[in-house]
């Protein structure tokens, strides 16, 4: 090596040297620099309260002041004025403001309010317990729209607080209305009716005894419960579109003096009805009015889907029905032919159950036997209606075309289920000599799972296997 070269390395070593001192001693100063500072996460806190000793809410705002109670376990209101207000966003602004913390101190004596909207607080909310008041003003968000101004009433310190949450605090009347079509559980709701142009489409209710049952147009409990409960779901669920007027007088404006629909839905602890005037055809939004306050709303057309129910949606399809193990002879006459079916069959244990046809042993005659036996059975029980005529008043002392006569083992002991024609396609379906109301399509026995099918199939392979 030369002693160039050497020079040369020896330099940039020294250099390096240098460099890596120089670092070290820049990173500590900075270090010690930092670790003076007040840290960033100290707490600020404003308020800290128990909930649940809240007993009362007040909320002034520019749209008035507004007074809540809590009695068991559930906000009300106070005051003349009243409306549909919402229990989860009163509960969210108690659970914030109850453990409400500052970003920073942003003056401790602070000389002009209005820099920070708090001359004249846009809302200011008081927390009443039974021996302590916690009033929190609410100002203008800053600039950068990272944060709000707030105050304790009676204080002069100005805090900032994160931005979201001065959003829940900086509410209107509007905010604070419930924005739904019915606030419940889908437990709690016990009946819905609607009406449509003046007559009724379907009222149902619920009993602890019965479950849904439908009282219009047709009084019965054979309901779609899985529809019914779908319905009660989707209604909870419905959201408010646009808050319109408070307190509507000329319901025409509207169309709430010849309303489209009505509708009308309960639970144990209250009641609503619902008038759906005019359609918005720019926006598929429909007005509506609930009928204790007088508030027009609109809501969506298309989540709106109720509206498009009919009672037979809500109904069973089938006309009637009976389990094998309730029976011990089934008798079907078609045009005057008698077919005589019997059962033994026990409800825990149907594997083993007995059927004859005709005095035929089905089960002698093998498993497939069986399988097209249960298959015919399935298509007497499983008739189904076309669609309901309430008005019609068919002859129920005409002789039926075809009729099925169930001899049960309880009562009653007996239960005639029959088709009087009411055309060339159709039949009224007769229960114990009484009209049911519902229309049956001739196409429904000729199906493949249909009546005339199914018989054929098992009287073909008994005459086969006999």
């Amino acid at each position: 090596m030369s002693s160039k070269q050497f020079k040369l390395i020896t330099i940039l070593v020294a250099i390096i040297v240098v460099f890596t001192t120089a670092y070290f001693v820049i990173d500590k100063r900075i270090s010690k620099k930092e670790s003076e500072q007040p840290s960033s996460l100290t707490n600020i806190e404003i308020f800290n309260f128990d909930i649940e000793n809240i007993a009362e809410v007040l909320i002034k705002n520019k749209d008035g002041e507004f007074a809540f109670t809590m009695e068991n376990n559930k906000w009300l209101q106070k005051g003349s004025e009243q409306f549909n207000f919402n229990q989860y966003i009163l509960n969210d602004i108690i659970n914030n403001m109850s453990t409400l913390q500052a970003l920073e101190i942003i003056t401790e004596s602070a000389e002009d309010l209005s820099l920070y909207g708090l001359d004249s607080p846009s809302v200011v909310i008081t927390c009443i317990t039974d021996s302590n008041k916690y009033i929190l003003e609410i100002g203008k968000p800053s600039i950068t729209k990272n944060s709000y101004y707030v105050k304790k009433q009676g204080e002069m310190t100005v805090y900032s607080i994160d931005y979201n949450k001065g959003l829940t605090f900086d509410i209107t009347k509007e905010d604070l209305k419930d924005i739904y079509l019915f606030d419940a559980l889908s437990s709690e709701v016990m009946g819905i009716s609607l009406e449509c142009d003046g007559a009724v489409v379907y009222s149902v209710s619920k009993s602890n005894t019965s479950g849904w049952i439908m009282n219009q147009p047709l009084a019965t409990e054979r309901t779609n419960v899985a529809n019914i409960t779908s319905m009660v779901d989707s209604i909870i669920r419905i959201n408010i579109a646009n808050f319109i007027q408070e307190n509507v007088q000329d319901y025409s404006e509207y169309g709430f003096d010849n309303p489209s629909y009505i509708l009308e839905i309960s639970s144990e602890s209250k009641t609503e009805k619902i008038l759906f005037g005019k359609t918005v055809s720019e926006t598929n939004e429909i007005y509506a009015m609930f009928e204790s306050s007088k508030d027009v709303v609109t809501f969506y057309r298309n989540n709106l889907s109720l509206m498009d129910l009919t009672a037979e949606n809500l109904l069973l399809d089938t006309i009637h029905t009976e389990n094998v193990y309730d029976l011990s002879k089934l008798e079907i006459i078609v045009n005057g032919e008698l077919t005589t079916l019997t059962f033994e069959a026990s409800a825990d244990d149907l594997t083993n159950a007995k059927y004859t046809y005709n005095g035929t042993d089905i089960n002698a005659l093998g498993d497939d036997a069986v399988k097209l036996f249960i298959n015919f059975y399935s298509s007497i029980v499983g008739v189904y209606f076309d669609h309901l005529d309430l008005d019609a008043q068919p002859d129920t002392s005409l002789e039926p075309e075809i009729s099925f006569t169930y001899t049960r083992k309880s009562e009653p002991e007996t239960v005639t289920i029959s088709f009087i024609r009411e055309s060339e396609n159709t039949f009224y379906a007769i229960k114990d000599g009484e009209y049911t109301g519902f229309v049956v399509r001739l196409k429904t026995f000729h199906e493949d799972r249909g009546l005339f099918k199914t018989q054929d199939a098992l009287v073909r392979y008994i005459n086969e296997h006999s």
